[in-house]
């Protein structure tokens, strides 16, 4: 009863922050990208800055239908619904590596699900990241902050996965006001391509701090990436495996 509980509270919270209208932006703000149909019960969290696929109000994209596909349900799922949006299969550069990482996580795990969830420390769209400092997306940006707030507090994740310098610094600043972390957080670097932080507050979580998965920066270590991912994946698998 608990975890459906717990699941219901993060649903209205987070339709509520989803919802257009009541949050006057010109958008469904996309608090994740998951398979999991109870996100709430989610171990290990991806981290970006923001995403660049904009989901905007339709006849045929109503919120009732954006959330269903949230929570993979009734027919509707949070790939299923970014796809039809893109208008296409093919996935961006960005979007692959994010997959590598998903599937190095798997492939350690021996080919078990993964309960992961994929978001960003600012869930609202842009163009560029740069376009969130522009007056006509403040609004939206601090609705995104809101909702990764949300997400950070409602869901016990046992691993965090940070992906780029702007991202640290800006999960840095989020876990320094919950009172769980009271330093920056390290920056990755051709050098040391993995850092891994434990946080003072939430003693079972752990942040892994590497560098951006997001284009162009991604390219500046692509042949470095596959065995850093693999590191990652098996220092992953050892903290779950604890107690």
């Amino acid at each position: 009863m608990k975890k459906n509980r717990n699941k219901i509270t993060l649903e209205q919270k987070i339709r509520e922050l989803t919802d257009p209208a009541l949050q006057g932006i010109g958008q469904f703000p996309r608090p994740w990208m998951t398979r999991m149909k109870n996100p709430a019960a989610a171990k290990i969290l991806i981290l970006g800055k923001n995403q660049a696929t904009t989901y905007y109000p339709s006849e045929t994209l109503t919120h009732k239908r954006f959330v269903n596909a949230l929570f993979n349900r009734k027919g509707e799922s949070c790939r299923a619904l970014h796809r039809e949006i893109t208008g296409n299969n093919k996935h961006s550069p960005t979007r692959k590596n994010i997959e590598a990482l998903v599937a190095a996580l798997r492939r350690v795990r021996r080919g078990q699900r993964q309960p992961i969830l994929e978001t960003n420390v600012i869930c609202y769209s842009t163009r560029k990241g740069r376009d969130l400092n522009k007056p006509e997306h403040k609004r939206g940006a601090e609705v995104g902050r809101q909702i990764f707030r949300t997400i950070l507090e409602s869901v016990r994740f046992r691993i965090i996965i940070v992906h780029g310098k702007k991202v640290g610094a800006e999960l840095g600043l989020v876990l320094q006001s919950f009172g769980w972390h009271n330093r920056t957080l390290p920056l990755a670097s051709e050098h040391r391509p993995l850092h891994i932080v434990h946080l003072r507050g939430r003693p079972n979580t752990v942040v892994f701090v590497i560098r951006s998965l997001a284009e162009p920066e991604a390219s500046s270590w692509t042949k470095t990436r596959p065995e850093t991912l693999r590191r990652l994946a098996r220092k992953v698998r050892a903290h779950l495996g604890r107690a």
